[in-house]
């Protein structure tokens, strides 16, 4: 007879072996679900917090100043490319009486012909030509030079020099200057200028440059017609002894 052997005891561990996988299973569960619960009473200790700082964030929003565009201002010592515009032109006292029969030419300073000597610019204007007075500069109480006979002053041996700009197209290398004695249509006198260029000159595609001296033989009011090529114009000076 046949008995078979009884396999309760293989069962048996099987059980012991689940039972023991449940309550390792149940035992994670609670862990698990106590970290929750403590997580979950942080978070809503934490979330009164974060509305008081979104709170925050947002008046500070509110109340900041709107941002301003800023554009910066040319620095002072940066000069712009813009030439600047030119001191306007001022009329000088002669240093000594001018008769009321001699009418000078006005002589100035500054303006379009610049602030370095005083000038005169001859009639017609269309003419184109300046005189500058080389020899003389300006006193504090505004006054200029007038020129002395022979072009000389013999105390300080100083040259009447004077620089000639004509601005005209028919202006020729050559500068011819013709006076005459308005008192005395007879008395005159004829020089020329000497063509020169360099730095510091007037310039421009018409410009011509050249240098005399003014030099009457006496003392009077003389007329001083100045040509150069096609360009004519005069100026009127009087002449100091």
């Amino acid at each position: 007879m046949i008995v078979c052997k009884s396999h309760q005891a293989p069962d048996s561990a099987s059980f012991q072996l689940s039972r023991l996988y449940s309550r390792s299973m149940h035992k994670q569960h609670k862990q698990i679900r106590g970290k929750g619960n403590q997580l979950m009473k942080r978070s809503g200790m934490l979330r009164p917090l974060l509305w008081l700082v979104g709170f925050i964030v947002l008046l500070g929003a509110c109340t900041s100043p709107p941002v301003q565009n800023i554009q910066r201002s040319p620095s002072p010592g940066v000069q712009s490319t813009q030439a600047s515009p030119s001191q306007p032109a001022r009329q000088l006292k002669p240093n000594a009486a001018i008769p009321a029969s001699c009418p000078a030419t006005p002589v100035s300073i500054g303006g379009p012909f610049g602030t370095d000597s005083p000038w005169l610019q001859a009639q017609p204007t269309s003419s184109g030509i300046v005189a500058y007075l080389a020899y003389s500069g300006v006193s504090p109480s505004g006054t200029y030079r007038l020129p002395h006979t022979n072009g000389f002053f013999p105390e300080e041996g100083l040259y009447t020099k004077t620089l000639w700009a004509i601005n005209n197209p028919e202006a020729s290398p050559t500068l011819l200057i013709d006076g005459t004695d308005l008192s005395d249509s007879t008395r005159t006198f004829h020089d020329t200028g000497n063509a020169m260029s360099g730095p510091g000159l007037p310039s421009g595609i018409n410009m011509h440059t050249y240098t005399s001296y003014l030099q009457a033989p006496s003392v009077g009011c003389w007329r001083l017609q100045i040509t150069s090529g096609q360009a004519r114009g005069a100026i009127t000076m009087w002449f100091m002894g």
